[in-house]
């Protein structure tokens, strides 16, 4: 496996990057998860205007996620890794929409 520095964020920022092509899924950003966007709700609620505060604010709530909470989290990331494989890397919109469908219809 070949390394690659990505600089274009600046100087100081930088990522690696597997340097061989490879499927790419623009659904699978962490923010499209649901405990990502539950946590992020949760720690900025309200003014954080110091560092101690967020610190406060993220142990706070992570001590608030429930156990049915992370099994969902995964159970919905697996689902997203099989449309992710359905669709052979592609784009895995019309695998939600279908999924949302049976759910909501129960």
């Amino acid at each position: 496996m070949t390394l690659q520095c990505d600089t274009s964020c600046g100087p100081h920022i930088t990522s690696y990057k597997q340097h061989s092509p490879r499927p790419f899924s623009a659904d699978l950003t962490a923010c499209d998860f649901f405990l990502w966007s539950y946590l992020m709700s949760k720690v900025y609620l309200g003014v954080v205007s110091t560092w101690k505060t967020l610190k406060d604010n993220i142990l706070r709530t992570r001590l608030s996620i429930t156990g049915d909470m992370l099994l969902s989290a995964v159970e919905n990331a697996v689902y997203r890794m099989q449309c992710v494989v359905q669709e052979k890397g592609g784009h895995i919109e019309r695998c939600l929409v279908l999924w949302y469908i049976v759910i909501s219809s129960l």
